[in-house]
């Protein structure tokens, strides 16, 4: 993976990080990327620690002429009640016509 930085010295606002992955460039602007001005700075600020825990993707998906309505949510919970809640909540907006599949990683 390469990183280049784009550093304006008189408009900091205009700083940028760019990311080269698989011969794709993706483009950090200067909200994300406030203070950098190395390399080193780049790579501490974007590719943090991953923290322990569960993380769940919830996929609501239709058929037929409803499969524009399809969802995807993703997020950590700390327990499984937190997850079963947040599926029920999740229900309410949505017709009975769904299918609900849902994929937990844990991580570390």
């Amino acid at each position: 993976m390469k990183i280049a930085i784009e550093n304006h010295k008189y408009a900091p606002e205009l700083n940028k990080v760019y990311l080269n992955h698989s011969g794709k460039w993706y483009k950090y602007t200067a909200q994300e990327t406030a203070g950098i001005k190395s390399i080193r700075q780049a790579r501490e600020q974007l590719f943090k620690p991953v923290k322990p825990g569960k993380i769940a993707t919830v996929t609501i998906e239709y058929s037929g002429h409803l499969a524009w309505k399809a969802t995807q949510y993703i997020g950590r919970f700390k327990t499984y009640s937190e997850l079963r809640r947040f599926i029920n909540n999740r229900k309410v907006y949505h017709t009975l016509h769904e299918r609900v599949q849902v994929k937990i990683d844990l991580i570390g």
